[in-house]
């Protein structure tokens, strides 16, 4: 069973890191002005880190209670997912909301904090 949680607590990570990538690239093709681009490419996934810093961090002092830690996580990881979407990255978008659906369904089914 460890190694099961230990494989989720992984894939949470990825996830996390493939948020932030999936914000970048909604960022970047959302703009027709070349500097735009690159100033949201940056900025879109620094804002995501610093809500995620604030909120959901271990060692925040302001991190939120369960279930609303959770809700909040999931929330964020979703929104990647849409904002894929809506880039033109469908098949990206769908892969990445199911892996995260998983995921979470297995921390809950584990009682793992997500």
């Amino acid at each position: 069973m460890n190694a099961i949680k230990s494989l989720n607590l992984l894939v949470s990570f990825l996830l996390e890191l493939m948020m932030l990538c999936l914000y970048s690239y909604w960022a970047y093709h959302s703009r027709e002005i070349v500097v735009m681009r690159y100033l949201l490419a940056v900025l879109v996934p620094v804002a995501a880190v610093v809500l995620w810093g604030i909120w959901a961090a271990p060692k925040s002092k302001r991190r939120l209670k369960n279930p609303a830690r959770s809700v909040f996580k999931l929330a964020l990881l979703l929104l990647s997912a849409v904002l894929c979407f809506k880039a033109g990255q469908q098949s990206w978008a769908i892969w990445f909301g199911i892996v995260t659906l998983l995921n979470a369904g297995l921390a809950f089914a584990l009682s793992q904090d997500y």
